[in-house]
């Protein structure tokens, strides 16, 4: 069956700054979005991998993640994605981190996390096929 994940919401900033050579206006950007994949897989996890080993995130047995959320809370985590040309990119989380990729060939194919500090957790969602 099918699982549907729609994030809505928005964020915005204000108030205006900036000077007149390089004025910065109130802005407000929708995250509205509604995506339908294969499945999804999620949790609160305590992270106890390291740089030197990370600590695999459990997504369920998805080859292709194209939805990621990952809220870190006591401490930051590092979180270290491969897509499909075999490239790791390692990202420091230490409040929330989203990735809405449904392109095909974009996806992420590993997740792995690692804890600056100790007693850091997370709560993930992975969705994709």
């Amino acid at each position: 069956m099918p699982v549907t994940v729609e994030v809505s919401g928005s964020v915005e900033s204000r108030p205006a700054t900036g000077t007149t050579t390089f004025p910065t206006e109130t802005r407000t950007v929708s995250l509205a979005s509604r995506r339908t994949y294969t499945r999804h897989f999620g949790g609160i996890m305590a992270v106890t991998g390291t740089d030197a080993a990370p600590q695999a995130m459990p997504i369920g047995g998805l080859a292709a993640v194209r939805f990621l959320y990952v809220r870190a809370t006591g401490g930051e985590v590092r979180l270290r994605v491969t897509t499909p040309d075999g490239a790791t990119q390692i990202i420091p989380v230490a409040g929330q981190f989203v990735l809405d990729n449904p392109a095909a060939g974009s996806e992420i194919t590993a997740v792995t996390l690692a804890a600056t500090g100790t007693g850091v957790e997370v709560e993930y969602l992975a969705a994709g096929d």
